[in-house]
C-alpha cells in the first residue's frame, strides 16, 4: 500500500486536498497454489472550510479503481470538525458509497454517520 496526500491553503478559510493510493496484493486461492493478482487505485478531492475560530466543515469526494475487473466505486463524505487546542479534534458527519480511504478494507458499502477523534503532535 502507497499513499501520498497533498493540501494548499487556497484562503485563510479554505484548504484544498487531494490523496492518492495504491494497492497491490497477491492472495492464494483455497487449496489452491494459484496466486490472484489485486489491484486498486484510489483518488480523493478535499476541502476544507473554516467557519469560524476553531470550526471548519469539509467535504471530499472519493474513487476507487479496479483495473482487473474494469470498475469503479464512487463515494462522498461530509463532516463536521472542532479543534480543541493545538492537538484534539473531535468530528462527525456522514458517508456515502463505497468507497474507504483504508486500502486494507474490503467492505463494498459504507454508508452511515461517523464520529473521528483526531491526535496531533
Amino acid at each position: 500500500i502507497l499513499n501520498v496526500a497533498v493540501s494548499y491553503d487556497l484562503s485563510q478559510q479554505l484548504t484544498l486536498g487531494a490523496k492518492y493510493g495504491f494497492r497491490y496484493r497477491e492472495e492464494a486461492a483455497r487449496g489452491s497454489d494459484a496466486f490472484t493478482k489485486s489491484v486498486a487505485h484510489l483518488g480523493i478531492l478535499r476541502l476544507d472550510y473554516e467557519i469560524v475560530h476553531n470550526w471548519d466543515i469539509m467535504g471530499e469526494g472519493r474513487a476507487m479503481l479496479f483495473p482487473e475487473t474494469n470498475s469503479t466505486d464512487f463515494g462522498a463524505v461530509l463532516g463536521v470538525y472542532r479543534d480543541f487546542g493545538d492537538n484534539f479534534r473531535l468530528g462527525g458527519g456522514y458517508a456515502w458509497g463505497g468507497v474507504s480511504d483504508d486500502l486494507r478494507s474490503l467492505e463494498t458499502e459504507r454508508n452511515g454517520v461517523f464520529v473521528n477523534l483526531i491526535g496531533k503532535f
